[in-house]
């Protein structure tokens, strides 16, 4: 198995935007392409981006990882829009290259309750942070949307065209690994 993307990113695709740009998208499958022909003949199982979540949480709201920004929402929601499209994009690349190859994300997940069990505003609170950091990385992939909380709390923070994004993202990856 082999992870294309595992958060090392070149100084010239940071240089450039990262996946904040709509344009990261298409650098990010040409990369993928050329890494999936040269190695398909020995690799079946692909993980096109690990832990998108991590990723865009670490960089743009904690600032623990490059580019170290905290609480940039608009950032945080545009790296995780262009994060999903690359990887629904090298899917579709992918099985054009190797038919049989698998391919997959690797998630992270963090298990989030209420503080006080039966309080409806710890169970609003508990929702509306599983939906930032856990279901804006899945429900793409598998419903074809973002969480209806996600549209009504941050709409104005996704990157134009979001809603057109959605349908190409939605496709359903061979597996979903989760760590």
């Amino acid at each position: 198995m082999v992870t294309i993307f595992h958060w090392d990113e070149p100084t010239w695709f940071s240089d450039s935007g990262g996946f904040t740009r709509a344009s990261s998208v298409d650098r990010f499958t040409r990369y993928a392409r050329i890494v999936i022909d040269r190695f398909c003949d020995r690799v079946t199982k692909w993980i096109t981006i690990n832990e998108p979540m991590v990723y865009a949480s670490k960089g743009y709201l904690l600032g623990d990882f490059p580019p170290g920004r905290k609480v940039d929402l608009r950032g945080y929601f545009r790296v995780t829009h262009h994060q999903l499209l690359a990887h629904a994009r090298t899917v579709e690349a992918g099985k054009s290259i190797a038919p049989k190859s698998e391919f997959g994300v690797a998630q992270a997940q963090i298990r989030l309750l209420p503080d006080r069990e039966g309080d409806q505003r710890d169970i609003a609170a508990a929702d509306r942070m599983d939906a930032l950091l856990n279901r804006l990385f899945v429900d793409p992939l598998i419903h074809g949307s973002y969480p209806r909380v996600i549209k009504h709390l941050y709409q104005k923070r996704l990157p134009a065209g979001w809603e057109r994004d959605l349908e190409s993202m939605h496709s359903t990856p061979d597996f979903i690994g989760l760590n």
